[in-house]
C-alpha cells in the first residue's frame, strides 16, 4: 500500500518516537493543527528524482508510524493525519514548509528532505517555532545553533563513512565494483559492507544496486 514496507521501516521508529514524544498534548490548550479528532502532521521531501529514496522513505515510515499509532488509539484519542508534500528544490522546500504552516496549520512538521531541504527551510523553521524533526540532513545550518523546536537524527561520523570506505576496498580501482555504497547510510545500518554479497538484491538503494560486488 505505501510501497516497500521493509524499506521504511527504519523511518518509521524514528517518527513514532518524534510524533508520540512531541504531541503529548494538554486538551484543554488549542494548538494549531490539533483539534478533537485529530492531530495534523506535516513533512516534504523529494518524491521524484535522483533523490526521490529519501522522500519516498520518510513518507512510507511516517505513514507506517501513523497507522500503527492510530490502531492503537492514536495519541490522547486523537488520530495521527499526515500530509507530505514533494520538494526537491530548495525553492520548492521552502514553499511546502510555508504552505504547510501558513495555509493547512499543521501542529508539527518532519524534513524528510535529506540536507538540502533542511538547510534551506532552517531560518523559516527557527522562526516560526513550529516543532520540527530533521531526520537526516547532516548540514550544520539546520543542527546550529541550537534550537529548543527542532529535533534532529543521528547521520553518520566522518571516522564511520571513513571505516565503510575501507572496509569496501575504497580507491579509483574498485570505483566500479563499489558503487554507491554510501547510500545504505541513511537506512540506519539495514545494509552493511559485511555479507553485502549475500543481500545486496534486498538493499537496493532507489534507482542503483551495489552492482557486482
Amino acid at each position: 500500500m505505501f510501497g516497500s514496507q521493509g524499506r521504511a521501516r527504519g523511518l518509521a521508529f524514528a517518527a513514532a518516537t518524534f510524533i508520540a514524544g512531541t504531541l503529548v498534548l494538554n486538551t484543554a490548550v488549542a494548538e494549531p493543527g490539533v483539534d478533537k479528532e485529530q492531530i495534523l502532521i506535516g513533512a516534504f521531501g523529494p518524491l521524484t528524482g535522483p533523490a526521490s529514496w529519501i522522500g519516498l522513505g520518510a513518507r512510507d515510515g511516517m505513514a507506517l508510524a501513523a497507522e500503527e499509532m492510530n490502531a492503537n488509539g492514536g495519541v490522547n484519542g486523537r488520530k495521527i493525519r499526515l500530509q507530505f508534500e514533494g520538494a526537491q528544490t530548495p525553492a520548492e522546500s521552502v514553499a511546502a514548509v510555508k504552505k504547510l504552516v501558513e495555509q493547512n496549520g499543521v501542529f508539527a512538521l518532519v524534513l524528510g528532505s535529506g540536507s538540502t531541504g533542511a538547510a534551506a527551510a532552517a531560518d523559516y523553521l527557527r522562526e516560526a517555532r513550529v516543532p520540527s524533526y530533521n531526520i537526516v540532513g547532516a548540514t550544520p545550518k539546520i543542527r546550529q545553533p541550537f534550537s529548543e523546536h527542532i529535533f534532529n537524527g543521528v547521520f553518520p561520523s566522518a571516522t564511520a563513512i571513513a571505516a565503510l570506505h575501507r572496509s569496501t576496498g575504497g580507491g579509483r580501482a574498485h570505483q566500479a565494483r563499489r558503487g554507491h555504497i554510501h547510500w545504505p547510510l541513511y537506512r540506519g545500518g539495514a545494509c552493511v559492507a559485511a555479507g553485502a554479497r549475500a543481500r545486496r538484491k534486498k538493499c537496493a538503494m532507489g534507482r542503483r544496486h551495489f552492482g557486482d560486488l
